[in-house]
Parts: C-alpha cells; structure tokens; sequence
C-alpha cells in the first residue's frame, strides 16, 4: 500500500479539510491504473519501470487539475487510492474486476480512462464487463512498441465508443498529457 499523498490528490483534498465524498462528487475522471508485475519492466526512459513513470505522470496530472480525478490501483485486486499514487507492482491482471468496481459511478458523467501494458488474464471477460457500460472507456497502452496489448486496449476503447492512445514505454512520459487531452476532447 501507498501511503504517499500528492498535491491534488483527492486525499490531499481531504487534508484542507473537504471529505473525499464530497471532493469524489467534483471528478471529472476515474483513472484505473494497471499495477500488475508486467509494469516492473525497466523499459521507458532513463531505465525507469512502467510503474515509476506512470506514478510520476500521475502525481504531474494531479497538480495540473487538482481534485479531478479519482484513481484505482489494480492487479489481482484493485482499490481506491485516495492519495493519488498506486501501489508497488503486484500479481496479475483481473481487468475484469476493476471494471466491476468502477461500474457502480457508470453514467454519471465521469470519465473513465484505463492505462495498461494491456494484457489481462481473461479478455474475453474483461470485454463483455465493458461491454455493459454506457459510459465510454478511454484506454492508454503503456507496453512495448508492437506489444500485443496493444491491440486489446484498441478493441476495448472501440466496443465501448472511448478513445485509445498509444503511450507506448517511449511515451508513457507523456501520460499527463495524454489524459488531458482525453478529458478535454
């Protein structure tokens, strides 16, 4: 568990004195983090891991729009991570359940964005969650260039009328960025 709190964060937020329920009903995002043992690799920028860069876009993303988004760790898995950093790698990848998780805030007008090397345990359930919701998933792939799960997070954005980006592990610097635009297109 992670017990560091980014300026921004929700739990932040909570610290000047605003409940995170009440600092929850202000999101414009839920971003569901992929924290599985693929994101130890050490193949961005600098030698530095998936997970380390992610971490660093977050904190970057949560300055830049203060008590904006909302993020969800998952793996084996998944929580809310008030402070806005996930937790150290572990497990594997239950796409699926982080999708039933998220599911209960569907159709309220927050936006979900899932940023993952893209390679769950069980894509067909994965794909059949996301088939139920209304509201759209936007997907980043963080992988390897040509990565395989490259292609799953393509179908899943498409099946549900989201956007995908590809990050890649040259990219994932740009993480910040990249959900910005999302939430402002």
């Amino acid at each position: 568990m992670n017990n560091e709190i980014v300026y921004g964060s929700l739990g932040y937020l909570e610290q000047q004195g605003k409940s995170i329920a009440e600092s929850f009903l202000s999101i414009d995002a839920i971003i569901m983090i992929d924290i599985s043992m693929s994101m130890e690799a050490a193949d961005c920028q600098n030698g530095q891991t998936r997970y380390q860069t992610a971490c660093d876009e977050l904190r970057r993303l949560q300055r830049q729009i203060p008590g904006k988004v909302a993020v969800i760790e998952w793996a084996d898995g998944h929580a809310f991570m008030p402070g806005g950093v996930p937790s150290p790698p572990y497990g594997c990848t239950n796409l699926t359940g982080v999708l039933q998780f998220v599911k209960q805030a569907d159709d309220c007008g927050i936006r979900f964005v899932l940023i993952s090397d893209g390679e769950p345990d069980n894509p067909y359930s994965a794909l059949d969650e996301a088939h139920t919701f209304r509201s759209k998933i936007d997907t980043i792939f963080c992988g390897p260039e040509n990565g395989p799960g490259a292609d799953f997070l393509r179908r899943l954005a498409s099946l549900t009328g989201g956007q995908y980006a590809n990050n890649t592990t040259r990219g994932i610097v740009e993480l910040a960025q990249t959900v910005t635009q999302l939430l402002t297109a």
